[in-house]
């Protein structure tokens, strides 16, 4: 089976969040860097790396991300022993090079999470992949406030079947 990965949005979506995570382990020389869509809930992320926190900032940021669910590709916990002092968000986008344009595109209900954790005080960052020829590609890291993004909805309702 031969696939044109630069065509398969979800598959390539995937590929590029788990090899952002490799190499952000990489460049921060830390292992406490996770894909969300491999657990259940930061709880759970929690329990099993056995984080914690001494800090009421923290604590307040980790119920922040309980109550409103982990809606980014990526977190990364920085830590002194396992206590986390610092907390990041990374969505992962992606585009081919040859596409044209200045935006990255992000579901309206992703964007808003993203606006709400800075407002809760974490930061967010938008991991920036452009595909070219020859398996090579771009990777840079940009403040999420400051990076032009034009929001979508898929949620559509069909008239016919709404009731009142």
């Amino acid at each position: 089976m031969l696939k044109k990965l630069c065509n398969d949005y979800a598959l390539r979506g995937y590929t590029f969040e788990f090899i952002s995570k490799i190499l952000l382990r990489r460049k921060e020389k830390n292992n406490f860097i996770f894909q969300t869509n491999q657990f259940d809930s930061i709880k759970e992320i929690l329990t099993k790396y056995r984080l914690q926190s001494n800090s009421p900032v923290i604590s307040k940021q980790i119920d922040f991300l309980k109550e409103e669910g982990l809606k980014c590709d990526i977190i990364a916990f920085y830590c002194e022993e396992r206590t986390i002092k610092e907390i990041v968000l990374f969505e992962v986008k992606t585009k081919y090079h040859s596409v044209q344009r200045d935006y990255y595109e992000m579901c309206i209900s992703n964007h808003q999470f993203m606006k709400k954790s800075k407002q809760a005080g974490i930061q967010t960052k938008i991991i920036s992949i452009v595909l070219f020829e020859n398996w090579k590609f771009s990777f840079n890291i940009y403040p999420y406030e400051t990076s032009p993004i034009k929001t979508y909805s898929n949620y559509k309702i069909n008239k016919k079947s709404y009731k009142q």
